[in-house]
């Protein structure tokens, strides 16, 4: 089974003079859209969900990067059956930058340079598992009675590096995230 989940990261950056000082405003954003599609009958279901990734305030005269967290959750549920195995990959697709090694938003002509990874202050950029890139994957055992659910979160690492010559306004990207789930 495959579910494929559209990720809207929006962006805001606003400016005014406060102290002499310029500062930018990250916002957020996220728009999900989802689709299933089916392959042989499992004897288990799974859902993907993902919250909002947040970036906070920019202030690029200060020169620093910024990097928030967020989370996407799979959820498996026993439909029948006892001791059932489920396996499972989270794949990222690299937006419309077109590489998952360097995405970036994007507001008219200007961009915004932006990546995830899988933990706080690594280089494992997360990704369809091309290119050195980490996807979230697991494997267990679905067991006991008829209806137990297993919920497993993963953490996502936000990262903007410094960019004091970003133009003011609202960047946005386009990710999909994709669970494949299988026995």
């Amino acid at each position: 089974m495959q579910i494929k989940t559209s990720l809207l990261p929006l962006v805001k950056l606003r400016s005014f003079w406060q102290k002499r000082s310029l500062f930018w405003f990250l916002g957020r954003g996220l728009l999900i859209f989802c689709s299933l599609t089916p392959g042989h009958a499992l004897k288990y279901t799974c859902t993907l969900t993902t919250q909002s990734l947040n970036f906070g305030t920019i202030i690029p005269i200060h020169n620093m990067s910024t990097t928030t967290t967020t989370t996407v959750s799979v959820t498996c549920t026993l439909e029948r059956g006892n001791n059932e195995p489920v396996n499972y990959i989270i794949r990222f697709s690299p937006g419309k930058s077109g590489n998952q090694l360097s995405r970036h938003m994007t507001m008219d002509q200007n961009h915004l340079s932006y990546n995830i990874y899988s933990c706080d202050g690594c280089s494992q950029i997360l990704g369809d598992g091309q290119e050195g890139t980490y996807q979230f994957s697991h494997s267990y055992i679905l067991s006991r009675q008829e209806g137990e659910t297993r919920t497993d979160t993963f953490v996502i690492h936000g990262h903007v590096p410094s960019q004091p010559l970003a133009q003011v306004g609202t960047y946005q990207d386009m990710l999909t995230v994709t669970l494949d789930y299988f026995e």
